[in-house]
């Protein structure tokens, strides 16, 4: 299975072509799913409901102790194609995902400056397509690096940004529980 841990290391190749898993995600330890009426997502047990993350997002967890955050915010993929058409934000040369990961990516990296960064990796989950970058940044005014996990998700109708963070210095803490919670993303028929 494709780990963000190997991107960052460049202990993987770029690959152009999208990994498919449609087997159950290995668990997380100690976790639990949370269903919501357009997707479910594994969460670990430590984390809380919270609504302070994100005013955007229609999932947030944290776990103020570890210093360990998640929010999904959800978009109508027609909707939001179409505002960034009249934008003239999109290329029509590139795909949905493509474009919706583009701009997401681009707002969130502002105020921020890349310390490190994964390659861009595709996969596809139970028919959604997923692009997921791992990135360690200092944010502008603030003295602490955040290690940072993103993963943008095509599904049928919707289009989704998972992000996860922690301080740069408990990374090796939460990586592996990241990319689990990413993995464990299905959107519900």
């Amino acid at each position: 299975m494709l780990l963000l841990t190997c991107a960052m290391n460049s202990c993987s190749s770029e690959k152009k072509e999208i990994e498919k898993n449609t087997a159950l995600v290995d668990e997380l330890p100690d976790a639990r799913i949370i269903e919501d009426s357009l997707y479910r997502i594994q969460i670990p047990n430590t984390m809380k409901l919270t609504n302070s993350l994100d005013v955007n997002a229609s999932l947030q967890f944290s776990d103020v102790f570890r210093e360990q955050f998640v929010t999904v915010s959800e978009f109508d993929k027609k909707d939001h194609l179409d505002r960034l058409m009249r934008n003239k934000s999109a290329k029509k040369q590139l795909s949905a995902l493509e474009n919706f990961s583009t701009l997401e990516y681009n707002a969130h990296m502002n105020a921020k400056s890349l310390l490190l960064e994964s390659k861009w990796s595709t996969m596809e989950i139970d028919g959604s397509v997923f692009k997921i970058k791992a990135v360690d940044v200092e944010i502008y005014g603030a003295s602490k690096e955040i290690s940072y996990w993103l993963a943008f998700v095509e599904g049928k109708n919707r289009l989704y940004t998972i992000k996860l963070w922690t301080p740069k210095n408990r990374k090796h803490l939460f990586e592996e529980s990241a990319n689990l919670i990413i993995r464990s993303f299905r959107e519900r028929e």
